[in-house]
């Protein structure tokens, strides 16, 4: 199964940023420019993706709701090279 979610990551100057996290299909290593030609006209310009982070695995709830603040720090921790 493919989960991908976007998330906001922070940013200095504009307060936040839009971040795709995606769980591709084994074997595909998609790029940001291919996913957001996909979204195309489909998605207002301004809710387009401007990073985008590989994972696994996304964080689920015992219910199945992903939980996206521990997407979030996930996300800052790769930024920001922390453990």
């Amino acid at each position: 199964m493919l989960f991908a979610v976007i998330v906001g990551i922070p940013d200095d100057r504009l307060g936040e940023r839009s971040c795709l996290c995606l769980v591709p299909k084994p074997g595909v290593s998609p790029s940001l420019d291919e996913l957001v030609a996909f979204l195309g006209d489909s998605v207002a310009t301004y809710k387009l993706p401007e990073r985008l982070e590989l994972f696994e695995q996304l964080p689920f709830t015992p219910t199945g709701k992903i939980q996206r603040h521990l997407l979030t720090r996930q996300v800052v921790a790769r930024l920001t090279g922390a453990a």
